[in-house]
């Protein structure tokens, strides 16, 4: 099996679209069925990690917590809500879950704590926010939305960062919070052998929606470092009327 399935397969990237049903549920794929009201992609970026290595317990636990993740914001789209808020509900709780490096469960740097990275993009209007570097908001997914929706910004790091989000009444945390026993085993191997293996170089999680309005993308990243590394999920640059940032996502928008 090749580097790519070992990611592909657990990297929990489910799609789920809202369609017309026929009286009897089944779909109806007739000509005169109008295109999909919503669509909505999640993943788990659990990187490389490879099914003899887990437990039937351990990859039910992942896949559950996924579609947990996409019951969340498909609610949202199914009731006519926006794709943001669908986007933000789905990462929201792959966060709060120990099993993805994001939020609770994120990696260590090297020096023993968490810096975490998040982003959110608005292709209706070309609007974003991201912070890098947080060590204390709970979800840097709603930091994020806060840079975007409450600040003139595009991007805070850090301190400052964790200022903003504090100032904007989100739920902070001793860094102590993101711990979890597994992250903090790999750090102490890693330490200890002074290199990774491509077990170590853990993906994030992300989220893609679209609506009747438009188009949204989600990116939160972690790194381990002994300093300060502001990692590409969380910079965006426009070009033109495409946002985009340095893992070659964009959004056109007209």
């Amino acid at each position: 099996m090749s580097k790519f399935a070992h990611r592909a397969w657990l990297c929990g990237l489910l799609l789920l679209t809202g369609c017309m049903m026929t009286p009897n549920g089944a779909r109806d794929i007739s000509t005169e069925t109008p295109r999909p009201t919503w669509r909505l992609v999640i993943h788990g970026g659990a990187g490389v990690i490879l099914r003899e290595n887990l437990t039937s317990e351990q990859e039910a636990a992942v896949r559950a917590a996924l579609e947990e993740a996409l019951r969340e914001g498909a609610v949202i789209l199914d009731a006519g809500g926006s794709a943001v808020d669908a986007v933000q509900a789905a990462v929201l709780s792959m966060e709060d879950d120990p099993l993805f490096n994001a939020g609770l469960g994120a990696v260590y740097t090297a020096e023993g704590t968490h810096e975490l990275d998040a982003v959110i993009m608005d292709g209706r209007n070309r609007n974003a926010g991201s912070v890098a570097g947080v060590q204390r908001v709970r979800n840097p997914i709603l930091a994020a939305r806060g840079v975007m929706d409450m600040s003139e910004h595009v991007m805070f790091a850090g301190e400052g960062a964790d200022a903003f989000a504090a100032s904007v009444g989100l739920e902070m945390v001793e860094n102590s919070y993101f711990d979890t026993p597994s992250r903090y085993e790999a750090l102490q191997r890693v330490l200890q052998e002074r290199s990774r293996t491509d077990a170590d170089r853990h993906g994030t999680v992300g989220a893609v929606a679209i609506d009747q309005d438009g188009l949204i993308v989600i990116l939160n990243g972690f790194k381990r470092t002994t300093i300060l590394c502001i990692s590409n999920s969380s910079i965006v640059v426009r070009h033109g009327k495409i946002l985009v940032y340095p893992q070659c996502i964009g959004i056109k928008v007209d």
